[in-house]
């Protein structure tokens, strides 16, 4: 039987299989009446082709629930696509050679609005047909896509909920924005997109009214004409000096500056920050209208010794600038909060495309993020520039155009975490992490949560329902389609996004008035954080909702305890006032074979349909992916998949070996092979221990459960012992033992594999499919921790015996005479394996005392040991008897050296052997010294020449294509010494285990000599 290749293209066939059976319909039918398990799919942008990254989640995702129903559950599948906001609208610009949001009012907001509509469908197909081609089982359903309106009305009912809970309210706040997009930012969204980035680092000097300058520091020279105030540190101690000819106030402790600089300085006095307070100031940009519409209320020195940021650092810092802070609170959250403390104006002279306005006088019209240089001149023109340098250091940018970040204050929508912050902190104890330690960064951010900024000034988003009178100002939130035709008397409203919506006008109740929807949109994370309730149609539908929430599972990478986990959670409880998710699985990234996150432009993955070209199987992928610990980032290379390749043949070879035994002319025998009990309990043990894994969502660990179990115990082990029971001597028992481990191993690994897993199905039974199996029982009568624990050791003993072979250059086909095991007891190994697997005749567990010497080795000793004390312990070994080391080589030999224990281990014993035929290893698994004879006696040889001729006439089986039930003539010629009575003692064993007849003579097909122990061995075979 040859080695047989596993091939994308039996995948293929599988998968023509699963439409036509229409398989998802069979399984959700099937578990009906099952308990309910409502699985919730995090949706995935439709930006690009999914890549290995994604498609981890998803396989994570599809083992999940595949257990779930091979458990009986009734799994509530469908995938969802999250098809709106920037993502999709940059990958839009791009497309159509977009640069600005003045670009899209040129092509038309409605045309825009289509042509994000038209890429997101297109996307959802390319990506729908490349998950499914991978045999994910959920996809087969139809998803929820957050543009459809259905949907929408979700998402509006839960911004209705917080407008009427007043949650909800509108506030001129300093958020983080994406000039760029022309739209702000929340917090979440900035957290990790930080890249490096040099800026300038600039010392300004500040002119007090009474001649004085105060040091400031700045990396944005841009937010200068928005400054209000200085912020020092009333407790700090602060220097006038004088430099330049000019009276110059820093921190104390930033003297540091100064000599860093190279100025020539004297100090002139030394204050503490206090009387530096209410001082004021010329502004540097004196003559710009906002300054001067503004003078009487900024210019003035504050105390910011005792704010702290939300990062956790002081605002007035000693550790760098110069410890007077230059505060523009329209350009800086912290600024901005220090400012709303000190009731000082908030400016912020900037448009949302990032141009002054005519508020900033001379700078009207110019970029701010490419005005710094300019700004400097007229620093340095106007005296007031004490130093400048350059810094790198991470920035924010925006997360989906890369463009630099900016803060900046403008009017948005807030929705107000702040009142229901510590209710979310409670209600998300009843969330199970997966890894536990999840839990502690989500409920660390939930500690740290903001107000959210939820508005967006942008075109492919949902809609904000929020309508204002444009008389008296009042506002109304509006749920869904029906109440706002019923308020706005429209007969049909066919689309819920913006252009839709701007004739719809609605009646004022206050005054009679005319409403207009405000003309944001809501930031597209809380399309995705509705989908616990929206993607149940609810609600707009409730029986749905009723039945299946909250969700029972989601799953995501670790970047969401920020973002989905986070949204979800939070629009979850506005809208229904409970947790809406019970169970967590975050795992980590998937990363390049150079460690970076998978990139086109780091080079680092291929697209997952050129894995297949290239010959890799879907398989293949799955199981490089799932096998990788979910606490850790993921490797993803081609070394991993040809990992993987190896271990799909592995299985795939399993379904031609069992096809290969003919079991109706097997006989019946009792069970006394010890492997049969072994692999049975072992079998067991693997089924339940995959069962807690995935109970417990750790795909990861059932994953590497179950491949551990096929590679090391049934192929590595159980097959190479039943081969020869099987074929040599008819054992039916082995056979069975073997066919039901297999049926029961096609089913779990469905769970993981769904291909290879069909295949193994497939070829025992024609009917159905693996999907529509149950997970196999568990029967505690087959688990035996004796035997397996015996097992290991026989194993360990096995592996130590091949290494001894390795050492002294024996094939593993020359029979080893006999070994004795120092270190170990009759008992504590099944002999008859380790004489099967490592072709050993005879073992025994002690030697001729006379025939060696124990010793302990100085480079071998522990770093316990010092020198001096090693010596002692050697004393004390020395004194010890043969047999007594012997009985404690394996749990360690325990010597007491000046009142303090050590342990002498086997790795530090050796022994001298006194005989030429015997050589010894360190067995360093089974802590045992293992002595084997060499000797070549006439057994030894008759069972060598024996196995090399079997393997020659079994090897021109493979090469000639005969089938074992094929009868061959085979004649066997053995010259040398003794040769005719080795001939005469084997010659009909050989043929009864080849199926040969050494009588019966037709084509000659193969002819081969063989020099063995100095015999020489002639072997014809022939076709009959």
């Amino acid at each position: 039987m040859g080695e047989l290749v596993y091939t994308n293209k039996l995948e293929e066939n599988i998968n023509k299989r699963w439409k036509k059976q229409n398989i998802i319909v069979k399984i959700e039918k099937k578990n009906k009446q099952g308990e309910k398990f409502y699985f919730l799919d995090g949706p995935p942008f439709v930006t690009n082709e999914v890549h290995e990254g994604t498609l981890l989640g998803i396989f994570i995702k599809d083992a999940v629930t595949r257990y779930r129903l091979s458990r009986g559950f009734n799994v509530r599948l469908q995938p969802g696509w999250d098809t709106q906001g920037l993502p999709i609208e940059v990958a839009v610009e791009k497309r159509l050679g977009i640069k600005s949001k003045a670009d899209i009012l040129t092509l038309g907001e409605s045309k825009f609005i289509e042509e994000c509509r038209n890429f997101a469908d297109e996307y959802i197909k390319l990506n729908t047909s490349i998950i499914l081609d991978y045999g994910v089982l959920y996809f087969y359903n139809k998803p929820y896509k957050t543009y459809e309106d259905e949907y929408i009305q979700g998402v509006w009912s839960a911004m209705k909920n917080a407008f009427d809970k007043g949650l909800l309210y509108k506030g001129f706040k300093t958020t983080w924005f994406c000039v760029r997009c022309g739209t702000p930012m929340a917090n979440y969204e900035v957290r990790d997109k930080y890249y490096n980035k040099e800026d300038p680092s600039v010392f300004v000097l500040f002119e007090l009214s009474d001649g004085r300058h105060l040091l400031v520091w700045t990396t944005t020279p841009w937010t200068l004409p928005s400054n209000v105030a200085v912020a020092v540190n009333g407790k700090e101690k602060y220097i006038e000096v004088e430099v330049e000819g000019k009276r110059v106030i820093l921190a104390k402790n930033r003297e540091t500056i100064l000599k860093e600089t190279k100025k020539d300085y004297k100090i002139i006095s030394e204050f503490y920050g206090s009387e530096l307070v209410n001082l004021r100031y010329k502004h540097p940009f004196e003559d710009i209208p906002q300054v001067q519409k503004n003078k009487n209320n900024i210019g003035v020195v504050i105390d910011g010794g005792n704010f702290v940021q939300q990062n956790g650092i002081e605002f007035v810092s000693m550790e760098e600038g110069s410890g007077a802070v230059h505060m523009a609170p329209g350009h800086g959250e912290s600024d901005y909060r220090l400012a709303i403390e000190n009731k000082l104006p908030i400016l912020s002279p900037v448009s949302d495309n990032g141009l002054y306005t005519d508020e900033a006088g001379w700078l009207n019209g110019k970029k701010i993020l490419e005005v710094n240089s300019e700004i400097i001149d007229y620093l340095k023109n106007k005296g007031l520039l004490f130093h400048e340098g350059k810094i790198m250091h991470p920035y924010p940018h925006c997360w989906r155009c890369k463009t630099p970040l900016i803060q900046r204050a403008s009017d948005q929508w807030f929705l107000a975490v702040s009142k229901i912050k510590e209710s979310l902190i409670e209600i998300s104890k009843g969330i199970n992490w997966v890894p536990e330690i999840s839990r502690e960064s989500f409920e660390d951010w939930l500690k740290n949560a903001e107000d959210w900024v939820i508005s967006r000034q942008r075109y492919w988003n949902t809609p904000l329902p929020i309508w204002v009178c444009d008389n008296c100002g009042n506002a109304i939130a509006v749920g869904n389609k029906k109440e706002l035709m019923k308020l706005s008397g429209a007969k049909k409203i066919n689309d819920l996004h913006k252009t839709s919506l701007y004739n719809i006008k609605i009646k004022c109740e206050k005054c009679g008035g005319e409403m207009h929807r405000v003309d944001d949109t809501v930031d597209v994370w809380l399309d995705s954080g509705s989908a616990s309730f929206a993607s149940l149609s609810y609600p707009d539908k409730t029986s749905d909702f009723e039945r299946w929430f909250p969700a029972d599972f989601i799953s995501e990478g670790n970047d969401q305890t920020r973002g989905w986990f986070y949204s979800l959670l939070t629009i979850g409880y506005i809208m229904t006032g409970k947790l809406s998710y019970k169970n967590v699985l975050m795992h980590k990234f998937v990363v390049g074979s150079n460690g970076m996150k998978l990139s086109k432009s780091e080079g680092n993955y291929k697209p997952v349909m050129d894995l297949l070209k290239e010959g890799y199987t879907r398989d293949s992928l799955r199981l490089s992916l799932l096998k990788g610990n979910l606490a850790s980032e993921i490797t993803f290379s081609e070394k991993e998949l040809e990992a993987s390749m190896r271990f799909l043949n592995i299985m795939f070879n399993l379904i031609s070996l069992l096809k290969s035994f003919n079991s109706s002319k097997l006989s019946n025998s009792e069970n006394k092979y010890i492997e049969d009990t072994w692999i049975m309990s072992r079998w067991g043990n693997t089924k339940k221990k995959v069962a807690e894994s995935l109970d417990g969502y750790r795909t990861d660990i059932a994953m590497n459960l179950l491949t551990n179990f096929v590679q090391e115990d049934l192929s590595r082990t159980y097959v190479k012992l039943l081969k020869p029971r099987v074929f040599d001597e008819n054992d039916l028992h082995g056979y069975r033992v073997f066919e039901g481990i297999f049926k029961e191993l096609a089913v779990v690994s469905s769970i993981f594999l769904p291909y290879i897993g069909e295949l193994m199905h497939g070829s025992i039974s024609k009917k159905g499919s693996v999907i529509l199996e149950r997970f196999p029982s568990i029967d505690e009568k087959d688990l035996n921790e004796i035997v397996e624990k015996v097992m290991d050791n026989s194993l360990n003993l096995v592996q130590d015996i091949l290494s001894l072979r390795e050492t002294a250059k024996m094939n593993l086909r020359r029979p080893i005479k006999s070994i004795s095991v120092i270190g170990l007891e009759k008992g504590e190994i099944f002999e008859d394996v380790v004489k099967r697997m490592a072709n050993v005749m005879n073992i025994s567990y002690a030697l001729d005392e006379k025939d060696y010497e124990f010793k302990l080795n100085f480079d071998s000793k522990s770093p316990e040991f010092t020198q001096e004390e090693f010596a002692k312990a050697a004393a004390r070994f020395l004194e010890m008897t043969k047999e007594s080391i012997g009985r404690k080589i394996k749990s360690g030999i325990e010597v007491d050296i000046d009142g303090k224990k050590y342990t002498i281990n086997t790795g530090m014993i050796s022994i001298a052997l006194k005989k030429s035929n015997l050589i010894s290893s360190n067995g360093f698994r089974s802590k045992s010294i293992i002595v084997a004879d060499k000797d070549l006696d006439y057994e030894t040889l008759r069972e060598w020449i024996k196995r090399e001729i079997i393997r020659v006439v079994q090897d021109a089986r493979k090469q000639f294509g005969l089938e074992r039930g094929d009868r061959i003539g085979l004649s066997i010629q053995i010259r040398g010494e003794e040769g005719a009575r080795i001939s005469s003692d084997i010659s009909e064993l050989i043929a009864s285990k080849t199926n040969a007849s050494l009588s019966s003579k037709g084509n000659l097909v193969k002819t081969q000599d063989l020099s063995i122990g100095e015999r020489d061995i002639l072997i014809e075979i022939y076709k009959i």
